[in-house]
């Protein structure tokens, strides 16, 4: 399902992008690092920050908290260390979409973005069963 937030932003066309862009620097520097526990915090401020520009708190809180529980399982293992290297871009480019009001296809790059974990996770909870 994609993030209606960033849709609603692409439909307002994005304004002082410069913070999410810092934000995704952020993300960039901790996976770079190979640091998980920094990735799992800036990864959370750069969505949070971003889906908040859509001023619906409610939506907002729901997002971030389905979004903390699939990042419980499978951030660590190979796969994972990958799929944080390839969310890198995929945020520059939200950014860009958003910026540019392309609805369509940041709705399509968030669907792809948060179905991209789902085999991760799913792998994981398997490995606990």
């Amino acid at each position: 399902m994609a993030d209606p937030q960033c849709a609603a932003i692409a439909r307002q066309g994005l304004t002082d992008a410069e913070p999410l862009v810092l934000l995704a620097d952020d993300v960039a520097g901790a996976v770079k690092s190979g640091n998980v526990t920094d990735y799992i915090e800036t990864d959370r401020r750069f969505h949070e920050a971003l889906v908040s520009r859509a001023d619906n708190p409610l939506l907002t809180r729901t997002i971030m908290g389905l979004r903390a529980d699939m990042r419980l399982y499978g951030i660590s293992s190979p796969e994972g260390l990958e799929r944080q290297r390839a969310s890198v871009s995929e945020h520059y480019e939200m950014i860009e979409l958003a910026a540019t009001r392309q609805t369509e296809a940041v709705a399509a790059l968030i669907t792809r973005h948060i179905d991209s974990w789902k085999p991760l996770m799913t792998a994981a909870l398997r490995e606990l069963a």
